[in-house]
């Protein structure tokens, strides 16, 4: 009996900051608009390339407001990619660090066991979860530690094949696309 009590008790303490976080609130074929809303007045938009692929970043305090007093959840940036106005994926960055913050909540959040080997200066950690990939990455330099957290639809390789057909086929100058020779397979919807 103890034994649950113990049990229940460390969940109500240790998960406080996880519960509260809102990462994955958005499926994968979210709008950009729908997350915006979601956000108020706290993003920021970027088009690398326009009409293809956007970027929303945020703070990571936005999306986990139980971090609102922490070097992490000040630090860290949230970005949300998208291609043809469709969600497909989330990315956690925080390089103002030396100490391996983002990486060690990644691993509680989402449960990944897979400890740190720090023999290696670089360090990968895939899991796939389903209808996502999550990655876990640090890179330790001389000067700072560099790590993100993504999360990788799937289910929308569609997608990732047209940006990259895109990025191969533009000039980088004048952002022109110019066809390729041969397609590369079926052109996702909306184009």
């Amino acid at each position: 009996m103890i034994k649950w009590w113990v049990l229940i008790i460390s969940v109500i303490i240790a998960n406080p900051l996880l519960a509260k976080c809102k990462i994955d609130t958005h499926a994968f074929g979210t709008s950009a608009n729908k997350i915006q809303k979601s956000l108020d007045d706290s993003w920021a938009y970027f088009e690398p390339i326009p009409g293809v692929n956007k970027e929303i970043t945020t703070n990571f305090e936005i999306i986990c407001p139980d971090l609102k007093d922490s070097k992490l959840g000040q630090e860290t940036i949230v970005i949300y990619h998208l291609i043809k106005n469709k969600l497909v994926a989330i990315e956690l960055v925080l390089q103002t660090s030396d100490k391996l913050e983002l990486f060690e909540w990644g691993r509680e959040y989402f449960g990944i066991s897979k400890q740190r080997d720090y023999s290696k200066a670089q360090q990968v950690i895939k899991i796939d979860d389903g209808n996502r990939m999550i990655q876990l990455f640090v890179g330790v330099l001389p000067d700072i530690t560099f790590q993100n957290v993504v999360l990788i639809s799937t289910k929308h390789d569609e997608l990732f094949e047209y940006l990259a057909l895109k990025e191969d086929n533009i000039d980088w100058d004048t952002y022109e696309f110019e066809p390729p020779s041969t397609p590369l397979g079926p052109a996702p919807e909306n184009e």
